[in-house]
């Protein structure tokens, strides 16, 4: 039987890293193990493992922000457990955490549209989509750009989408609320990326979502 817990432990943190985080996502969009463990333990990110025994199945990883704001860093499901149904105990156990928190969405990073193709490694860039878009998620509309994870990275240019905690329909976000997350997410106040994104939310009240299905091939 799968059983999800956050995992604190670092030797079971490392094997986490090791067996579905990095193996999942491009070099620059992850984090080091080192960080992973150290942000993990401080608080600052929450790790729901998906285990059974001494098997790990998948993650997902969840980083806290300013604006009340929790996002969905990493999701990641092992190649030997896909098509099972781990994503969508992982996606139902990370809406409760965050709805216990009073969070009434999570946000999320996909690739943006027509950018990634169907790949062996890093998998299908609609097929994400369509799952998020099965719990309700939508797309944000302002330009976002994860930052840079090292100093000898570039920030990547992403696709940020809102998943509802609840049975609520989402459709629009206040502004200030993103501009505290932006502005914390990326700590450089003199950011390019961030200043785009901010140009975005300039005189908004209310930031409108959209449908995935608008912008991706979904199936």
């Amino acid at each position: 039987m799968t059983n999800i817990e956050i995992v604190t432990n670092r030797q079971c943190l490392d094997r986490v890293y090791q067996e579905l985080i990095e193996p999942d996502f491009p070099p620059e969009e992850l984090i080091s193990a080192p960080d992973f463990a150290r942000l993990c333990a401080n608080g600052t990110m929450s790790a729901l493992v998906a285990e059974e025994g001494p098997a790990l199945q998948g993650v997902a990883v969840l980083e806290y922000h300013a604006g009340n704001i929790d996002l969905l860093a990493y999701l990641a499901v092992g190649s030997a457990y896909r098509s099972e149904g781990i994503g969508t105990k992982l996606m139902t156990a990370v809406c409760a955490q965050a709805a216990g928190r009073g969070r009434r969405f999570v946000l999320a990073e996909i690739e943006t549209p027509g950018t990634h193709h169907e790949t062996p490694i890093f998998g299908d860039a609609d097929r994400r989509a369509a799952f998020y878009r099965r719990f309700g998620a939508k797309a944000i509309d302002v330009r976002h750009w994860q930052p840079a994870v090292s100093p000898t990275s570039k920030p990547v240019n992403l696709k940020l989408i809102a998943i509802p905690t609840t049975s609520e329909a989402l459709t629009s976000i206040a502004s200030n609320q993103l501009r505290d997350f932006e502005i914390e997410y990326h700590g450089d106040p003199d950011s390019e990326v961030l200043a785009s994104t901010l140009s975005d939310l300039s005189g908004r009240d209310d930031v409108p979502l959209f449908d995935l299905a608008d912008q991706y091939q979904l199936r």
